[in-house]
């Protein structure tokens, strides 16, 4: 099961907004296991969850902080 604190998980949208790309292709990377920052899970024929790990996305942006990137 995917975690859901709030603390160490980023959402989809949030994540693609820093990286100035469509939430729809951040999915599609993480579908294919294209970003170190995160996973997809197929959890029936049609429906996915995604996790996005808050600290590993803002390492992967250069190594800045949250805060710094904001």
């Amino acid at each position: 099961m995917l975690p859901h604190n709030r603390k160490e998980r980023l959402p989809v949208v949030e994540a693609a907004e820093h990286l100035g790309i469509n939430p729809q292709l951040l999915r599609l990377g993480l579908q294919q296991d294209r970003f170190p920052f995160g996973t997809a899970i197929q959890t029936s024929k049609r429906r996915w969850s995604y996790y996005v790990n808050r600290k590993k996305f803002f390492e992967y942006l250069n190594g800045q902080n949250e805060r710094e990137a904001l």
